[in-house]
């Protein structure tokens, strides 16, 4: 699953074109930022942050620093790390 915002960043780098094109097919999670995209990793915190105590629940699963560093501390959402 995607947000809008991380699709935005993806094609904002022409070297990611093969994998924003795949990641349109994905199913896409609404996020509340509509057209102002804000960086992938503030996204899928809020998404994930947003959902907390919803019934469905989100894990994470990335390679990505920035996201990695948003989401460790945040209670009851699993983080799996890529190597």
């Amino acid at each position: 699953m995607v947000t809008r915002c991380l699709v935005a960043e993806l094609k904002k780098h022409p070297e990611n074109s093969d994998i924003a094109l795949m990641a349109k097919r994905l199913e896409h999670i609404p996020c509340s930022h509509g057209d102002a995209h804000v960086s992938a990793a503030e996204c899928i915190a809020s998404v994930v942050a947003e959902n907390a105590t919803a019934e469905v629940k989100y894990f994470v699963a990335t390679q990505n620093n920035d996201i990695q560093q948003k989401v460790k501390h945040m209670i009851g959402v699993p983080l799996l790390f890529w190597y």
